[in-house]
């Protein structure tokens, strides 16, 4: 993604002074570091893995998977948010890489309350991905879903979604997001394919809310049991599961402590600050 002008072009900046560390966010604008001639610590915040993003363009898989080797070769270090990355571009660079799970404050543990104002939230956008998933839950799962549960989608992914359901509600884009993370009961995360770390999937363990979802929605999680999601590929396990947060307190309570004590092991903010304190003081 970077031509010889921009690379010329940040290269006269970097030249011009001294600097500690360089970061580029994403492989793909790795190369931009090519004409820079200060000895500096180059970092690539690799954000994702671009080889994956790829794959239905599986004829030309390896020359993609071997270009973006070479660009992440270029640097000193390798930050990455999965776990799966970290193993992917430890094997094949010999850099030195980092797994830097990404941070969200953390919301205290209240007591159940008697009702919920939401019962199932789901939140994305609408990529090719989340498309796919969508309609997979609507067309697979959701009739195996009690008829009293409510659904309510959030988001660009409302767009893509047709159909009328008497038991799903749409709102396209909102102010906040609080005000139903708030009073959510559960939140889901129809996933068949995708890369990298959910980013709507830590929000909701965040929020303490159990998440149900599929094997790729746990993706470059550090910890994939034990963590608040509850995970399955088959349509009426996931219907199963939902209906069983809803229904069952006790077993609601106990995934949803399970979330609390994941985000707090694994992403808090206080770890976050403490890195970087050590890696720039």
């Amino acid at each position: 993604m970077t031509s010889w002008i921009l690379r010329k072009e940040f290269a006269e900046i970097a030249n011009k002074d001294q600097f500690d560390h360089i970061i580029v966010s994403y492989a793909t604008w790795g190369k931009v570091i090519d004409n820079v001639k200060i000895k500096t610590n180059f970092i690539v915040d690799t954000h994702d893995f671009i080889t994956a993003q790829n794959r239905k363009k599986i004829k030309k898989i390896g020359k993609i998977f071997q270009g973006e080797m070479d660009i992440l070769r270029k640097f000193d270090e390798i930050w990455t948010y999965s776990v799966e990355e970290e193993y992917i571009f430890g094997q094949f660079t010999n850099k030195k890489v980092k797994y830097l799970p990404i941070p969200f404050p953390q919301k205290d543990l209240l007591p159940l309350k008697p009702t919920y104002k939401y019962d199932v939230v789901y939140v994305a956008s609408n990529n090719p991905h989340n498309t796919t998933s969508i309609h997979w839950f609507l067309d697979h799962v959701l009739s195996f879903i009690k008829p009293d549960i409510q659904i309510h989608i959030i988001g660009k992914i409302g767009k893509e979604i047709k159909k009328e359901y008497p038991n799903v509600k749409i709102y396209g884009m909102v102010n906040d997001l609080n005000e139903f993370y708030d009073h959510a009961r559960i939140t889901i995360c129809p996933m068949l394919s995708g890369t990298g770390v959910k980013i709507k999937v830590l929000e909701s363990l965040s929020n303490n809310l159990p998440v149900v979802t599929n094997t790729r929605g746990v993706d470059g999680l550090s910890q994939k049991n034990n963590n608040g999601c509850l995970v399955t590929e088959d349509a009426e396990k996931f219907a199963e599961y939902i209906n069983l947060l809803i229904s069952n307190d006790e077993f609601y309570d106990e995934q949803r402590h399970k979330a609390h004590e994941f985000i707090k092991n694994n992403h808090s903010i206080e770890k976050e600050i403490s890195f970087f304190k050590n890696k720039f003081s």
